[in-house]
């Protein structure tokens, strides 16, 4: 009975260890989840859905995309750092993936449980406001932040994303107090932001790019310029150079990950990626450009955010939570 019982574990051991071989000869042979741990209507969200229908075709399988927003974005991830290593579950994510770890003692997932397959657009971020406000630049709204520290305020996702990392950024690059409010996703700040109850956020254009065009928000500046808003000027522009970023968007596996799955999703992936098509509906829709990273340099660009990231929180003085 001992003896059977030892068998078992052990083929059960080696069952375990060369599954992801042996599934990485036939991959995909079913649905493949993305998994975006940001809200609808979210920059990672709209890139993930025009790669999702392309990749579909290419792999032969459906490729759903769920919505896990939560914990400044950490729930989706942990959730993918977490899942089987077989190529099935792969993270949609932005560069909060690096700065939540640089401002959390325990940010709920660590970027070595993940690996990277590729990025594949680069955004630019706008800080908007309400038409109701009053502010048609950033110089007035900067004097109204010093006249009043302390007491205008401004949304993100919750600390430690990057889009808080950013606005911190722009505050101590113009010398001016706000109080932050949080959300659990950016999309669910934009009601408030519109009606004048936070007064700006910092965020992806993509995810602001439908209202500016409505006339439901003001762009007072951009981190880069984009065909889609060319009448926004830049913060270097303006004065604030340091406190400019750009946004890459990119898919992520659990950390062991057999390599010829990950080539397989990256060639997949990298031929979306260069499609006539897929370009003009980054530009048109996300405001941005598509870019293209092996897996290997796409891992180690993430380890050097991260340091990064750390770095720049402490210079900000911020201690981690």
């Amino acid at each position: 009975m001992r003896r059977s019982f030892l068998k078992s574990i052990g083929l059960a051991g080696l069952s375990a260890a060369v599954y992801p071989f042996a599934h990485a000869q036939d991959f995909p042979n079913r649905p493949i989840r993305i998994i975006v741990p940001f809200g609808p209507g979210s920059g990672v969200d709209v890139g993930a859905r025009l790669m999702s229908t392309p990749l579909s075709k290419l792999l032969g399988q459906p490729v759903i995309v769920e919505n896990r927003p939560g914990a400044g974005a950490a729930i989706g991830t942990a959730l993918v750092a977490n899942a089987a290593p077989d190529g099935y579950t792969i993270l949609a994510a932005n560069p909060t993936l690096t700065s939540v770890p640089a401002f959390s003692k325990a940010p709920g997932y660590s970027l070595d449980g993940l690996t990277g397959v590729s990025n594949f657009s680069d955004l630019p971020a706008v800080m908007v406001t309400a038409p109701a406000s009053g502010y048609k630049t950033l110089k007035q709204f900067v004097d109204a932040a010093k006249a009043n520290p302390g007491k205008l305020t401004f949304a993100s996702a919750g600390v430690g994303t990057i889009t808080y990392l950013a606005s911190e950024k722009l505050h101590v690059a113009a010398g001016i107090k706000l109080l932050h409010v949080p959300y659990k996703s950016t999309s669910d700040s934009f009601a408030d932001v519109m009606a004048g109850r936070v007064d700006y956020i910092y965020t992806q254009l993509s995810s602001a790019l439908g209202q500016i065009r409505a006339g439901k928000l003001v762009a007072l500046a951009i981190s880069q310029h984009s065909a889609a808003v060319p009448d926004v000027p830049t913060l270097a522009e303006l004065g604030y150079p340091a406190a400019g970023f750009s946004v890459w968007v990119g898919f992520l596996a659990p950390a062991k990950t057999p390599r010829d799955v990950i080539a397989r999703l990256y060639d997949a992936i990298q031929k979306v990626r260069d499609t006539d098509e897929f370009k003009q509906q980054v530009a048109s829709q996300m405001g941005g450009s598509v870019v293209a990273t092996t897996p290997e340099k796409f891992t180690a660009d993430l380890k050097k955010e991260l340091a990064d990231n750390e770095e720049l929180v402490k210079k900000l003085g911020i201690a981690k939570e």
